[in-house]
């Protein structure tokens, strides 16, 4: 049987409510280091306890201090390299470039549908966010939706008018969806 692509789908998203948690884990980290590869950033390694063991896939749970170090030092990899992405929302108001690019609160807020209580990070800003201890489906979502708000990057970095940039998207295999 040939190898399924990467792509979100082979990851259980966009709804990875019945999945082992390690699975959509890795699609997440895969789909950063597509986004890390348009920008020079080091890319994040999936940690080898993700790896196959004899006869059992995947894991079907993460301890919860488990999840909680992975939760935040993806969220603070994710954090710093949402800058480099455009956030095309606000490029028409902006005056300079770094203006016109994500913001780590503006994506958090967009991964979470605008609904600033609806926020689920381990780092930064806690009043803007919902602790948790156990492995969140929320906070897998939201993170998917995030790593595919990072599509658009510059091509002309200049100050505007004069700032460009391109949609990446086609260039992914974890695409973002089409509106």
């Amino acid at each position: 049987m040939a190898e399924i692509p990467d792509s979100w789908e082979k990851y259980g998203f966009p709804d990875p409510t019945f999945f082992p948690p390690y699975k959509p884990y890795a699609g997440l980290i895969k789909a950063y280091n597509e986004r890390c590869s348009v920008c020079g950033r080091y890319p994040y390694s999936v940690p080898v306890f993700f790896s196959k063991i004899v006869g059992v896939e995947y894991e079907t749970s993460l301890p919860s201090t488990v999840s909680y170090i992975l939760g935040n030092f993806f969220d603070d990899n994710l954090r710093y390299l949402a800058p480099y992405f455009v956030n095309p929302d606000k490029v028409p108001a902006a005056d300079t470039i770094q203006k016109c690019m994500w913001t780590w609160d503006d994506l958090l807020l967009a991964g979470a549908d605008g609904i600033k209580n609806n926020i689920i990070c381990w780092i930064g800003d806690y009043s803007l966010s919902s602790c948790v201890s156990l492995w969140p489906v929320k906070w897998i979502i939201q993170r998917y939706k995030m790593i595919n708000l990072l599509r658009y990057y510059p091509t002309v970095r200049q100050d505007p008018p004069d700032f460009r940039y391109e949609d990446k998207n086609s260039s992914f295999n974890f695409k973002a969806p089409e509106s």
